[in-house]
């Protein structure tokens, strides 16, 4: 009878065990699994045409890095899951071919896997077709804007020697970065804006950037002042508020650095950051 000792044994479990494949052997192993699956699955083919699909319309509608990053991981998912879902179904057919329950509950539980991730997928590329065709037509109703002198329903714009005249009746429109106020690229032009007392409200970042605009003068009647309204005004020196006005949003007088005091009404509501600290604000009884 032989005896082995422990050392003898680890010498011969290793003369006998199999050798592990190189590396370049793992990968390779990896892409036959990878496109044998692609030759012989139709749904990992359709995976195939839809990451195309989703790459060009990602070139077309601009997606950030993040975006990039989201899109790619899930689609990266989706394939992965295709992958592991022929494995399962793989091996169930080789351990059966008779119908058992638990072999239709695994080979359908990896369907679902794969169903959810595509589901993800695609929901992410329409949120951001939504957002680009919002960000669109907010662009398009901009130019429009532009081009009739409007600037919200039934509110309309005139510049005439420096002076920004906003007129008509209703609220101002809220303006954007992606859809600025149409008189946008002639801001510094604009010396002086005029706010008639019929006209409700101060559109958002409406006069964001004018930096050649010194004088402000807000008629009675008007009641909002919007965010970032006269963010960047530099030059701006004179601002009649009138005590009509009981709220003021965030950021709305922000970087308007040459403005030293404001008058607004006790009672009037200011949000976050509506001047820079070296303004002085005085208060009125409304």
């Amino acid at each position: 009878m032989l005896y082995y000792s422990q050392t003898n044994r680890q010498e011969v479990y290793e003369m006998t065990a199999p050798k592990k494949p190189p590396i370049t052997k793992s990968f390779g192993y990896a892409f036959e699994g990878i496109f044998t699956c692609i030759r012989k699955e139709r749904n990992m083919k359709i995976h195939c045409i839809m990451a195309v699909l989703v790459v060009i319309a990602g070139i077309i509608l601009k997606l950030s890095p993040v975006e990039w990053c989201i899109c790619l991981g899930l689609f990266g998912l989706v394939m992965a899951l295709e992958l592991v879902n022929t494995a399962v179904e793989s091996v169930v057919d080789l351990v059966t071919s008779e119908y058992k329950p638990l072999a239709k509950i695994a080979k359908d539980t990896a369907a679902g896997a794969v169903l959810i991730a595509a589901i993800a997928l695609t929901g992410c590329g329409g949120s951001k077709s939504t957002a680009s065709s919002t960000a669109a037509s907010s662009v398009a109703a901009s130019t429009a804007a532009a081009t009739n002198n409007s600037c919200g329903e039934g509110v309309t714009w005139a510049l005439a020697d420096g002076t920004l005249t906003i007129s008509g009746t209703g609220r101002m429109t809220n303006f954007t970065k992606d859809a600025p106020a149409p008189w946008a690229d002639q801001a510094d032009q604009i010396t002086t804006v005029e706010v008639e007392g019929t006209v409700t409200s101060v559109g958002a970042t409406a006069f964001k950037d004018c930096t050649a605009l010194t004088t402000v003068n807000i008629a009675d009647g008007v009641e909002y002042i919007e965010a970032g309204a006269f963010n960047g005004c530099t030059a701006l020196t004179e601002v009649n508020i009138p005590l009509s006005v009981g709220y003021i949003k965030t950021g709305a007088f922000k970087g308007c650095t040459a403005l030293t005091s404001v008058t607004i009404r006790d009672n009037c509501r200011l949000d976050m950051n509506v001047f820079p600290d070296t303004v002085e604000v005085n208060y009125a009884e409304g």
